[in-house]
């Protein structure tokens, strides 16, 4: 139930989010900021009403456990009487904008289903995988920074799906029509160890894996498990890329 009420306040804080950033670009497009003009004092009514909406939310927030600074609890409190007395409505919507990033940020914590052995694993590979993408082609990085992104938030399936496409990707840059015939030229071009099994067990599991989530099985579905073996995969098979085009 914590997690489903969780879940809607997410939604919440990022349509928030999103609705302050469109008031906020509007106002940028007034030819005169100070211009008192009824379009002008309904665009600081809105951000009247967003505000007011975020401080009562806020209160939501905490009673799930979330302690926000105090900096974030509310928003100028005193200017939320009547639209006249709202100033600076800008400053308060980009202040309004970071705030609901920082609830965000804390709510996908609370959302994921991600422990903290999990967590720590994610940032390892994060810090692996963009070490080992330094001097090639940076759109390896971008694939898998998405899909670490995606296994933060719980989009397992989708973070596997990314991954998987990345692991195929480099599969099809080693030479034969086979498999085996891909780990033989591995071996024959001194890339991995002739007697190094579990290598070749990494290879033969991630492609198994890979094919079944991308057209082989539409009955799976991915668990944290999943997303983070195949990004430790990927780690593996970067490393093999890396030494195969040196």
């Amino acid at each position: 139930m914590k997690k489903i009420k969780a879940a809607g306040l997410l939604s919440q804080f990022r349509s928030m989010e999103n609705q302050a950033e469109d008031v906020l670009k509007k106002f940028g497009n007034l030819e005169s900021p100070y211009m008192n003009t009824p379009y002008r004092i309904s665009l600081v009514e809105q951000t009247r009403v967003l505000l007011e909406i975020y401080n009562n939310s806020i209160e939501e927030v905490v009673e799930l456990g979330i302690q926000p600074t105090p900096d974030i609890r509310l928003i100028l409190p005193p200017l939320l009487r009547t639209p006249s007395k709202l100033k600076f409505p800008e400053a308060a919507l980009r202040k309004l904008i970071v705030n609901c990033g920082k609830v965000i940020g804390a709510m996908e914590m609370l959302t994921t289903a991600l422990s903290e052995e999990d967590v720590d694993r994610l940032n390892s590979l994060k810090i692996e995988i963009a070490k080992l993408c330094e001097d090639i082609d940076p759109l390896f990085e971008k694939n898998l920074s998405k899909a670490i992104e995606g296994a933060e938030k719980g989009y397992f399936l989708g973070s596997v799906l990314i991954t998987s496409r990345i692991i195929e990707y480099i599969l099809d840059r080693f030479d034969g029509e086979t498999l085996e015939d891909k780990i033989k030229f591995l071996v024959s071009n001194g890339v991995i160890n002739a007697d190094r099994k579990d290598v070749k067990e990494t290879i033969i599991k991630a492609n198994k894996k890979t094919r079944n989530f991308l057209s082989h099985r539409i009955d799976i579905f991915a668990e944290s498990s999943d997303a983070l073996a195949l990004l430790g995969d990927s780690v593996r098979f970067l490393e093999i890329y890396k030494k195969l085009n040196q």
